[in-house]
């Protein structure tokens, strides 16, 4: 059994935690993306109903780049994953060759829509990596701090 609710409600947890330690830093631009891996329609109904809304206002409302992967699904699943994000775009993963040309498409697609964050080792601060001027971006972000943060978050 899938239970999806709990998964995407831990996940939008965790994504809070993220968007608020990048405010705190002073980068209130940056926008989370959620991928969500599923083999069917989850078995936790109107639970997985209720969190799968939750993540498609996020979506709507641009603070999230959400990212559905129907892998090897059926029809039933795929039109559950299509109301997670605002554009109801479903990566499907079928076969073995499926999976680079996804994560490729991912991966340009994530370019395009998400500003990326980098770490300057030299003096710890957070920097947009298209702009190396790190006072815009508010108080210090120890490599330490995100190094825990992400130890935390991906166990």
């Amino acid at each position: 059994k899938t239970n999806s609710s709990k998964g995407i409600k831990m996940s939008l947890d965790r994504i809070d935690r993220l968007v608020s330690m990048n405010s705190d830093a002073g980068n209130d631009r940056f926008v989370p993306v959620f991928v969500f891996m599923s083999d069917g329609v989850p078995t936790d109904g109107d639970e997985a109903d209720r969190a799968r809304e939750l993540v498609r206002q996020r979506s709507e409302n641009g603070k999230l780049n959400v990212i559905p992967i129907s892998i090897c699904g059926n029809a039933s699943g795929e039109r559950w994953l299509r109301g997670l994000s605002a554009d109801s775009k479903v990566y499907r993963m079928d076969n073995e060759r499926d999976f680079t040309a996804v994560f490729d498409g991912i991966t340009e697609r994530i370019k395009r829509t998400t500003l990326v964050i980098a770490v300057d080792e030299n003096d710890l601060n957070m920097v947009a990596e298209d702009d190396q001027d790190s006072t815009k971006y508010g108080p210090t972000c120890s490599l330490s701090d995100l190094e825990s943060f992400m130890n935390e978050s991906f166990i």
